[in-house]
This record gives structure tokens, C-alpha cells and sequence, in this order.
């Protein structure tokens, strides 16, 4: 059971960088793990009618969650099913707004403990046959996380670098207007900048500097002409090699 757990933790998960740093949705801690757990499953030459049958204890152990014995985890793993089959209003990365979900069907196979689903087929461009333009890390960077903006953030921010410049110890950077990656975010309710920063900005941060095995993340804030922060720069590095990434960061301003 745990050389499986391993294995599923270690599957690579791949989306189109148009699906990560364009599309806006909202979906809990556990709903996008149970979404990249199923991502994870699609292999290079998969199509869109694919069906994928996981184990319901395997994909439980897999995101860290146990299945006590009341079912609470069951049936909470099945009332998210239900959710990520269910249409809802979508911001496309075209920019359009489109009804869709991220799981076409879902079935629940109690005898034999597993679920099967296939992705909604609106999901094809930016799940299968990619060629370029993608992102791909494995599932255990992100199983780690309890903060569902720590699970979006990490995902939007690795899409700006890749394993080979990690690997070189190469920063990368990505900019966004405060109102930009509120939208990203969905986060709607904390206007003020000081409120988005405390409550959501720093913890994800935080947790993904706490728990990463592949990235690092600090970042630089800059005032408009009416001295209100409208931009964020996040500076992107691997998590190992902190001494060459701390001799830079000491020598720039930092703007929190």
C-alpha cells in the first residue's frame, strides 16, 4: 500500500498554460486535489473519451485524507464529485464565459470500492495531447497543501518556469496587477491590499515555501502614480541553493 501511494503521489500532472493562468474558477482545497489526482491519470496518448477508474481508498490516502468509520471522507469525496460534474459559469481563456464542468460523468462502484469518470469534453484543449505550451510537475507538490489558494497559486506561478531552469538554480519572474490576480484567485471579498496580502497572499505563500519540493517564492510590491499598490512581481526559484538566491534577494529593495 505505500510503494502505491508513492507511486500515485509521484504521477505527473500536465495542463495547457492557458488553463492555468487564464481560466478562473473556484474550487476547495479538496475539490482541486481530486481534480489534479484525476489529471494525473492521463497518460500522452489518452483522448477525451478516456475512462479512468481509480480506487476511492487510494485516491483518499493519496491526498491525505482517511476514511474513518463513519464514511465521512466517502461521502464527502462523492459530494464533491457531484459538484465538479455540475455546470457553472466559467471564464474561458479566450475570454469568454462558458457553462462547463471539469468532469464530464462520474460513477461510484461500491463493491469494488473505485470511482470512473471521464473529463467534460470542453477540458480537451487544455488536458490532452499537448505539445507546447504546458505545464507539467508532479502531484506530490501540491498534494501537501491545505491552503486552496496555495494549490492556485503554486499552479499559476509554476507556469512560469520549468524543471530545467529550476534545475540551474535560474529565477524567473511574473507580474500582475493586484486586480488581475484577484480575479485569478477569485477573491473577490478583501478590496484593500493590506487585507488580500494578510489573508491570502502571505499563508499561501508561506505554505509553499513551508512544504515545495520544487519551488521558492518571494515577491516585490509597486505603488501606482496615487501611491496604491497595483502590482505584485513574484520571483520564482528553486528551494535548494538558498544561499546564491538570498545573496540576490539581499540586494534588491524589497517593496512590501
Amino acid at each position: 500500500m505505500a510503494n502505491k501511494i508513492v507511486k500515485d503521489r509521484e504521477q505527473i500532472v500536465a495542463k495547457s498554460n492557458d488553463l492555468i493562468r487564464k481560466t478562473r474558477y473556484n474550487l476547495t482545497a479538496q475539490q482541486q486535489k481530486i481534480v489534479l489526482y484525476a489529471v494525473s491519470k492521463i497518460k500522452p496518448n489518452d483522448v477525451i473519451s478516456q475512462e479512468y477508474e481509480f480506487s476511492i481508498s487510494d485516491l483518499c490516502e493519496a491526498c491525505g485524507l482517511k476514511i474513518d468509520e463513519g464514511g465521512y471522507y466517502y461521502k464527502s469525496i462523492k459530494e464533491d464529485l457531484r459538484k465538479l460534474t455540475q455546470r457553472e459559469w466559467c471564464i474561458m481563456p479566450d475570454g469568454s464565459e462558458k457553462t462547463m464542468s471539469w468532469i464530464g460523468d462520474a460513477d461510484i462502484l461500491p463493491l469494488r470500492g473505485t470511482v470512473k469518470i471521464t473529463f467534460n469534453k470542453n477540458m480537451e484543449p487544455y488536458l490532452f495531447d499537448l505539445k507546447e505550451r504546458y505545464t507539467s510537475y508532479r502531484l506530490q507538490n501540491v498534494l501537501i497543501f491545505k491552503n486552496k489558494y496555495a494549490i492556485r497559486l503554486y499552479e499559476i506561478l509554476r507556469s512560469y518556469t520549468t524543471q530545467k531552469l529550476l534545475d540551474s538554480f535560474v529565477e524567473r519572474e511574473a507580474s500582475f496587477k493586484v486586480d488581475e490576480l484577484r480575479q485569478l484567485l477569485q477573491v473577490d471579498f478583501y478590496p484593500r491590499w493590506a487585507d488580500f496580502q494578510r489573508f491570502i497572499i502571505k499563508p499561501a505563500v508561506e505554505e509553499i515555501n513551508s512544504y515545495s519540493e520544487d519551488i521558492h517564492i518571494e515577491y516585490d510590491t509597486y505603488r501606482g502614480d496615487g501611491r496604491k499598490i497595483t502590482t505584485i512581481c513574484f520571483i520564482i526559484t528553486s528551494p535548494h541553493g538558498m544561499d546564491y538566491f538570498n545573496a540576490r534577494a539581499n540586494s534588491r529593495t524589497r517593496g512590501f
